[in-house]
């Protein structure tokens, strides 16, 4: 199984920011855009995973998040991952109480390594993916939507829970697939 762990964001969060990848969508043809009932954050990507580790993840999720409080982020100000000029990714990023979203990430990342996953090494950066280039150049009409939404900033969403997801292959409106939620704060 190609198994994440994320955050999503509520259901006025995902609307607003459905409205304004609307409004750019036409900019960048080419792009796979993310559906709206999609959107997450990443706090973990687990690459495929034996269905024998599901039970030590979900207890390790499950103590991560029962170590965690309830915070409150949105979604905001676009950026892209790759060259500025033909950027790869399309993003928002997180604001509002990135300190507790560091923290759940470290202790998410600390639980995951204790039952044996190997996590990328690389920084963090927070964000919520909305198109992927179809050329792995990259595609410059994503330039564009990333100053067509500069200055978007979704509604506050309470973040109160982390969920391990499956991605890929599942029929539905959702490429995704929550597999465990666990609730901040227990």
């Amino acid at each position: 199984m190609r198994l994440f762990v994320g955050i999503t964001f509520g259901a006025d969060a995902e609307q607003a920011i459905g409205s304004a990848v609307d409004g750019v969508r036409a900019t960048a043809p080419r792009a796979r855009w993310v559906r709206a009932v999609d959107l997450h954050l990443t706090l973990s990507f687990l690459g495929d995973v034996d269905e024998a580790k599901l039970a030590p993840t979900s207890e390790a999720l499950s103590r991560a998040a029962r170590a965690a409080r309830p915070f409150t982020l949105s979604a905001a100000s676009a950026g892209a991952f790759g060259p500025s000029a033909s950027p790869r990714v399309l993003w928002l990023g997180a604001r509002g109480a990135t300190d507790a979203l560091a923290t759940l990430r470290r202790d998410v990342a600390t639980g995951l390594e204790s039952v044996g996953h190997s996590l990328d090494a690389r920084p963090h950066a927070p964000h919520i993916t909305l198109a992927r280039a179809r050329p792995r150049i990259g595609d410059p009409a994503l330039a564009e939507c990333v100053a067509a939404l500069a200055g978007f900033e979704a509604p506050r969403s309470p973040i109160h829970e982390i969920c391990l997801m499956q991605s890929g292959g599942h029929d539905g409106p959702s490429r995704y697939r929550a597999l465990g939620r666990f609730v901040l704060g227990g």
